[in-house]
């Protein structure tokens, strides 16, 4: 694909062209589509930037605080976004250092609660901006709750306490829910509910692969078209061997592996270099045995 501009000039967008569904804003182009034309307007020179019914997720407020920072007069509600330039042209070489410390990493945030909360261990976690990281996981720490799960913060650290019984739920997963990355989690930690749940996925339609892995662990997931049905089932501790076809596929399945007390070889584990940070020390760190079958982290064994 090739692409050229003589430049970019100021107009209106609305992002709810991109969505999959006239009348609600989700589906897989519209934090893409929000983020690009954030970035593109940068280019702008003069006027005013307006993006419509914008993707209002922490990884487009904290994209949007740093170009406050930068000078970039930047305003937003659930309704647009409003750009302009700064009133002084930004040479990138010649000014001074913008220092900007972003949130802790949600999704990471999300695996550990869970490790947590199917080990019945407490896992404290520190993060960074404790208070924004609330606020972007306000749709999942809701759906904890309808659970039976509480998540308490403290200071900077915050960690999970679950109920002895978990009731089951109903999740429709949308651009404007709990993270598309966060529903095989969720999906997981439903297994264990004391009744059957169904997870609608509304951003990637088939974002489901890691199910019929966890089924040979000893789940019981029916997959359907944009959709999953989660009857109770507890893993098992046959020895097993697994193929994790993207990041938080290879997630899910390492949780798994770790809770069930079985013997679990994991194919496809290189995902995890690209979406955590030292994820293989900190489970070791816990008492985790686990450990890499290969030097290319392609598999791994927990």
């Amino acid at each position: 694909m090739i692409g050229s501009t003589n430049g970019f000039q100021a107009c209106t967008i609305d992002i709810m062209d991109f969505s999959d569904f006239p009348d609600d804003l989700t589906g897989p182009l519209v934090s893409g589509a929000t983020k690009t034309a954030i970035l593109a307007s940068l280019s702008v020179t003069e006027g005013v930037t307006r993006i419509l019914n914008p993707y209002l997720k922490p990884d487009v407020t904290e994209l949007l605080s740093f170009l406050r920072l930068n000078g970039f007069r930047v305003s937003w509600n659930k309704e647009e976004i409003v750009i302009c330039p700064p009133d002084v042209p930004v040479d990138i070489v010649t000014r001074d250092k913008v220092t900007v410390t972003l949130l802790s990493d949600l999704s990471e945030v999300i695996t550990y609660l869970t490790l947590s909360i199917l080990s019945g261990k407490k896992i404290r976690l520190h993060c960074d901006k404790i208070d924004n990281v609330i606020s972007g996981l306000q749709a999942e720490i809701t759906l904890f709750r309808r659970i039976g799960i509480n998540i308490i913060h403290e200071n900077k650290t915050l960690y999970a306490v679950a109920k002895p019984e978990l009731s089951p739920c109903d999740v429709v997963v949308k651009s404007t829910s709990i993270y598309s990355d966060h529903q095989p989690f969720f999906a997981l930690i439903l297994c264990y509910a004391r009744g059957l749940s169904n997870i609608e996925e509304r951003v990637w339609k088939h974002r489901f692969s890691y199910a019929h892995e966890l089924n040979k662990m000893g789940t019981d997931i029916g997959v359907f078209d944009g959709k999953i049905c989660i009857n109770p089932a507890v893993l098992n501790s046959e020895p097993q061997s697994v193929f994790a076809q993207d990041l938080r596929s290879a997630a899910v399945l390492l949780i798994a592996a770790i809770v069930r007390n079985g013997e679990t070889i994991i194919t496809g584990c290189e995902h995890l270099e690209r979406g955590y940070t030292h994820l293989i020390e900190n489970l070791s760190s816990l008492g985790v045995n686990i450990h890499y079958l290969q030097s290319n982290k392609k598999e791994i064994v927990a």
